[in-house]
């Protein structure tokens, strides 16, 4: 064509235009949705062209976290498919506002760090799409305090009878805490839940110490020993006369 270009687009959209380089500019206060927009090309002999182009504007960001979340001081803990997404446009990049206590991984996974002070710990998550277009969440974690186990009295008792330890009594942690042996000791087994030690009748006698590991639900630990004391059966000396 003859140079001196002009351009018009239809249909007629407040948010669509067409600049005099040929440019289209969308406002950003077009609505989510699929446009079809016609751009005529027109020479300074009359002459057209056209072209229809597909416009798509994808939802704006929203960013959503699964509360309540609870973890730990003192240890690390990732929480996978807390945090989801939709809208923007391409791929979207996470970002944390605060990264002492809490991060966000590039799939948008949630990190809490060993050094989250016991309480309330706030953050804010940003996604960020391909085109630079963001959308955000503040959201709050509590931190538990480390695992506490309280004394757990000495198991004493005769050799061949069956005995059962107290329950373990626990504060801090992450519910729920369960409980294992350290040791495989023969005849000696521990309820998980409650933490109380079972020895069966078949022990020997003698005096034993069985670490015992409470483990919280994000992976912190503690431990306590019991003391195990099987005193040898009565025995009897007959006299003679």
């Amino acid at each position: 064509g003859s140079g001196g270009y002009t351009y018009s687009i239809s249909p007629t959209n407040a948010n669509i235009s067409i600049n005099s380089s040929g440019v289209v500019l969308v406002t950003s206060s077009l609505p989510a949705g699929n446009y079809y927009e016609t751009i005529t090309v027109t020479d300074t002999q009359s002459v057209t062209y056209q072209t229809t182009i597909h416009i798509l504007v994808n939802d704006s960001i929203s960013v959503s976290v699964t509360t309540p979340i609870n973890s730990t001081n003192g240890v690390a803990h990732t929480f996978t498919g807390y945090v989801t997404s939709r809208g923007g446009t391409g791929s979207l990049t996470y970002s944390m506002s605060d990264t002492s206590s809490l991060n966000v991984n590039s799939n948008g996974d949630l990190i809490v760090y060993a050094t989250a002070p016991t309480g309330t710990v706030t953050g804010t998550i940003t996604a960020t799409d391909s085109l630079g277009m963001t959308g955000s969440i503040t959201f709050s974690v509590n931190i538990n305090a480390p695992i506490s186990l309280g004394a757990i009295s000495d198991l004493v008792f005769t050799q061949g009878n069956a005995a059962a330890s107290d329950s373990i009594t626990a504060t801090g942690g992450t519910t729920p805490l369960t409980y294992s042996l350290d040791s495989a000791t023969s005849g000696f087994s521990i309820n998980g839940t409650s933490g109380q030690v079972s020895v069966t009748s078949a022990v020997a006698a003698g005096t034993y110490y069985e670490s015992i590991t409470a483990t919280d639900a994000v992976g912190a630990v503690a431990h306590i020993v019991l003391k195990v004391v099987v005193n040898a059966p009565l025995s009897f000396t007959g006299g003679t006369d």
